[in-house]
């Protein structure tokens, strides 16, 4: 199981960060950003699969790798999506686009899952998929947050 989860912890950053620029530059025509915010995403889902998580009424999650893997994950792809397509910062937009990539990655994520369980290459129990699109949203709601935050406290030393 170990070798599953390290290669699962490496191929989805380095397919992030190899792919999305090219498919995204293809769809707007538009040259890639900066790609730090994939860089960051993938250090962060990689480290997100060791991170120890509590659990919920007696029960074993992974609220911390979802959290940040799937929420923190998302909100940095979210960035780059936004620098690439170069929107206007609007809060009610921004939070709408985030909560619709925070889901669509969180389900496609719980999908290849339930997959991976039924063709027999993990063993996991998957009676924690609320808990799991729970802790992907939150994550990235905090990320809403502080990007938020920071982009006012930016605007106020100008």
């Amino acid at each position: 199981m170990l070798n599953r989860i390290v290669l699962a912890s490496l191929v989805v950053p380095l397919a992030t960060y190899l792919l999305l620029p090219p498919a995204v530059t293809k769809l707007t025509g538009k040259p890639a950003p900066h790609r730090w915010p994939l860089l960051l995403a993938g250090i962060l889902f990689a480290v997100a699969w060791y991170l120890p998580s509590p659990d919920a009424q007696g029960i074993p999650t992974s609220n911390a790798t979802h959290f940040v893997g799937g929420g923190i994950f998302s909100g940095l792809v979210w960035l780059y999506l936004k620098q690439q397509i170069r929107w206007r910062r609007s809060i009610g937009i921004d939070l709408v686009v985030l909560v619709a990539v925070v889901s669509t990655l969180g389900v496609g994520n719980e999908l290849v899952e339930l997959g991976a369980v039924k063709v027999g290459l993990l063993d996991l129990p998957l009676t924690d998929t609320s808990e799991d699109l729970l802790a992907n949203t939150l994550g990235a709601f905090a990320f809403w947050l502080v990007d938020l935050i920071v982009l006012r406290w930016f605007r106020r030393g100008r």
